[in-house]
């Protein structure tokens, strides 16, 4: 039969008991809710509008499949949301922007900035 095309990430955290996902954004928040169906998931963003928004299950704007996803039991039952790091996970994941500078070299920044968090 053939495979799901969530199998190989379903299969990555099949044996995880807890990740923290650094970033809610277009990579990190479908990753967190992938990740939510075999483990507990911490999604940790600094933006608190949009946590906000997230836990009150407002996912206006979002892709319907994410937001489907992001409402299945499962992910409502292993995700949760703060703008901190305050537990200690398995895993640490970190999905922050790295954008270019005016001299088109990568901008750390933010990837410096998610590594002080933990």
């Amino acid at each position: 039969p053939p495979r799901s095309t969530l199998f190989p990430y379903t299969t990555l955290f099949r044996s995880i008991c807890s990740v923290v996902v650094l970033g809610l954004g277009q990579i990190g928040l479908p990753l967190a809710a992938l990740a939510a169906f075999t483990c507990l998931v911490y999604g940790v963003d600094i933006d608190t509008d949009k946590l906000k928004r997230l836990a009150n299950k407002d996912y206006v704007g979002l892709e319907p499949a994410l937001s489907s996803l992001l409402l299945s039991p499962k992910v409502q039952e292993n995700l949760l949301f703060d703008n901190k790091i305050s537990v200690f996970a398995d895993y640490f994941i970190v999905c922050v922007p790295t954008p270019l500078t005016s001299q088109n070299k990568v901008n750390l920044e933010y990837i410096f900035a998610a590594c002080k968090m933990i």
